[in-house]
């Protein structure tokens, strides 16, 4: 079989999209937008040098969390955690020393623990760990975002969490 063949679909219903999130488009320039519903596409013509520009609904986040601290989700929005880096230390009192490191969260009232690979290195009379790593960890509006360690042979560890991700906003149920 060679070449291009074609499929001739009949008797297509009609689709109507709702519940979909407002999108806010600055216009520089002429430009127009247009439907083919023959090619299924969505075309915007910019007919001017500069590009259209869509802003989604999300804000940036960082935060930094010390041992045992949490942060509570805005309500009227879902967390995206998308970089997460530890940092601890503690003093060395002769044994192995560990840390285990976690990042808790809440989906459709299911909590997760989300482990983190923690490296650790001697400096000094230190322990030193780190860890640090890409995610797409997720938070419910509302829920609490934990920040979860657990030591092994370090004694007066300091422990902090950094997050950076996106906050994002929600539609009112």
């Amino acid at each position: 079989m060679s070449g291009t063949q074609t499929v001739n679909v009949a008797n297509q219903p009609s689709v109507h999209v709702v519940n979909t999130p407002t999108v806010n488009a600055v216009q520089q320039g002429s430009w127009s937008v247009g439907i083919s519903a023959l090619e299924n596409t969505v075309k915007i013509a910019n007919s001017g040098a500069s590009p259209v520009f869509v802003r989604e609904s999300l804000t940036t986040f960082q935060a930094r969390l010390l041992r045992g601290e949490t942060f509570i989700v805005p309500p009227d929005k879902a967390l995206v955690i998308e970089f997460v880096s530890v940092e601890a230390s503690g003093a060395f009192d002769g044994g192995d020393g560990f840390l285990q490191a976690a990042i808790g969260t809440s989906v459709a009232q299911l909590f997760a623990r989300h482990e983190l690979l923690v490296t650790s290195r001697r400096v000094q009379n230190s322990n030193l760990y780190t860890a640090s790593q890409l995610t797409k960890i997720y938070a419910d509006p509302g829920t609490t975002v934990q920040f979860i360690t657990e030591f092994a042979s370090t004694t007066g560890v300091a422990a902090s969490l950094t997050l950076s991700g996106s906050l994002l906003d929600v539609l009112p149920q």
